[in-house]
């Protein structure tokens, strides 16, 4: 479906989050970034998926989900 509608940042971001959840956590940065482009108030899902990181003790890779600076 994202390859139908690649400029839709809500479907970008539920592809972070199968990402993650299929512990594929450079995909899920990569999309969690692209939604955050799109759509600034899509940026809620990188620090989501770093707060996950986070819990488990994983602080170095939950680092890199902090959120774009606005422009």
């Amino acid at each position: 479906m994202v390859r139908k509608r690649p400029a839709d940042p809500w479907l970008r971001v539920y592809l972070a989050d199968a990402l993650f959840r299929a512990d594929s956590v450079s995909g899920a940065l990569a999309e969690g970034k692209k939604a955050a482009r799109l759509d600034p108030g899509c940026c809620r899902i990188l620090p989501e998926l770093g707060s996950q990181l986070a819990i488990t003790g994983r602080l170095d890779e939950a680092e890199r989900f902090s959120p774009l600076p606005r422009p």
